[in-house]
Formats: C-alpha cells, structure tokens, sequence
C-alpha cells in the first residue's frame, strides 16, 4: 500500500487521515483498519480507534486509521 492508495481506489475514510509524505512515520509505523476489524478489536466506534497502537503479528507496532 502506498501514499496514493485511498485516492486510486476512491475510497472515503469513516475516521482519520490516509497516508501522507508530510508524516515521515506513515510508511512504517501507520495502518489501515476496516470497520470490521474496529467492531472485532472492540472499540465503539473508528473514531475509538484513532491512534492506537497494534502489533502487526512481526513484533512492529503500528498506528491505526479507520
């Protein structure tokens, strides 16, 4: 997935912000959650999501925008 990802795809985020240059940290350590997996990790809402952290199962945390 790169910068241009949500814009090819036309797709609308529910909560946050897509991938940016201007976040030096987007390209490691940012992820992309679907409202399914909001629902499956527990939180409320996309919103409840924003920023938190989540192992990518390789032991690297990342944060999330729905």
């Amino acid at each position: 997935m790169d910068f241009n990802f949500i814009p090819q795809y036309g797709l609308q985020l529910v909560a946050g912000r897509g991938f940016s240059t201007s976040f030096s940290t987007d390209s490691t350590k940012a992820m992309l959650i679907n409202e399914s997996t909001v629902k499956m990790l527990g939180y409320p809402s996309a919103e409840a999501a924003l920023g938190k952290n989540s192992s990518n199962g390789a032991g690297k945390d990342r944060s999330s925008a729905c």
